[in-house]
């Protein structure tokens, strides 16, 4: 009996044969192989999706800051508040327009104790990379969308506004300002007896992704001023 024990112990014991190690190992290769496509589909996925909400999400936040501080522009009269100043400028077939005014949309903290009017102005800037970098084509240059702020509005000294830079790669940047019958190309309330426009429309395009060549679609946005008189019907329907 002890024999035949110690006859299953050592057969027990044996290693795996050379076939069955190249048997798994074949098994393993090809499994291996399956499941690389799967991965390296799974990792493009996910570079994908990285790239789209890495280029989304600044855009979304933009639209959002600038349909805030629209929303709450306030009416070019009194102490704090100024004039609504919408510049039309153009370079070839690509607008640089620059809008200033003032809104209510400040927030008020330990480090800015002022009020909640601001004076706000959306202008283009060169990006401060090299040039080659910034290329759009050969012959177009992309730009920032800037947004400058101005807190202290009674300080006895002008101070120099500060700038937050919303979004590169920036073609063109339109506004339009409805007066209640027509869309005009700039606006300045000084001279339409202090009125802010019924509505503002902006347009931001942008350049060729560097590398793909592909275009991204602008953002356009129609905003109501709380401040502006409200439309008629038949102008909202327009």
């Amino acid at each position: 009996m002890s024999a035949k024990l110690r006859d299953a112990g050592r057969r027990g014991s044996a290693g795996f044969t050379l076939i069955e190690v190249l048997a798994a190992t074949a098994m393993f290769a090809v499994l291996v192989g399956a499941l690389y496509p799967v991965f390296h589909t799974a990792m493009r996925m996910r570079e994908k999706a990285a790239d789209v909400m890495e280029e989304t999400l600044p855009r979304h936040y933009a639209a959002e800051v600038m349909k805030r501080d629209l929303r709450q522009v306030v009416a070019p009269v009194g102490i704090l508040a100024g004039a609504f100043i919408g510049e039309k400028e153009e370079d070839g077939t690509c607008r640089r327009d620059r809008l200033e005014f003032h809104t209510a949309s400040g927030a008020v903290g330990s480090k800015e104790p002022w009020g909640d009017v601001q004076r706000v102005a959306y202008y283009l800037a060169e990006s401060p990379v090299s040039v080659s970098e910034n290329k759009a084509t050969e012959n177009t240059e992309a730009y920032e969308l800037v947004r400058a702020v101005t807190r202290n509005l009674l300080a006895s000294t002008e101070e120099d506004p500060k700038e937050e830079r919303l979004l590169k790669g920036v073609l063109s940047l339109a506004f339009a300002y409805y007066d209640g019958e027509v869309w005009q190309d700039s606006w300045d309330s000084t001279t339409v007896e202090n009125e802010t426009p019924a509505a503002v429309r902006a347009r931001i395009e942008f350049a060729p992704a560097a590398g793909n060549g592909r275009e991204a679609s602008p953002i356009e946005m129609v905003v109501l001023p709380i401040a502006a008189k409200a439309l008629t019907t038949e102008e909202d329907n327009e």
